[in-house]
């Protein structure tokens, strides 16, 4: 993606600090090298930021791709977020039928 050396996906933690995945194509960050952000956003506010460093110049087509992943990244939050809750009040509902 974009020629990234470095990916990362920062979301809030259930502490409050933040958890960190991260794929790393190259040891160290270069002096020369770029960062871009795109903020996941979801009906109730921010959700995380992607993250992505590269080792050549960054344009506007580079911001709004990494947008739009960071935009399907945040539906699939979500919808991850919707089945979890879906699947615990299904457990709750047998536990209190059985």
């Amino acid at each position: 993606m974009l020629g990234a050396v470095e990916v990362t996906l920062t979301a809030p933690g259930e502490d409050g600090q933040t958890s960190l995945k991260r794929r790393t194509g190259s040891a160290a960050p270069a002096p020369q090298d770029a960062a871009l952000d795109a903020v996941l956003r979801g009906p109730d506010g921010r959700l995380g930021v992607l993250s992505a460093r590269t080792t050549h110049p960054t344009s506007a087509a580079d911001a709004q791709f990494l947008q739009a992943v960071a935009n399907v990244l945040a539906g699939a939050v979500l919808r991850d977020g919707r089945h979890r809750a879906a699947v615990t009040e299904a457990m709750h509902r047998d536990k209190r039928r059985g």
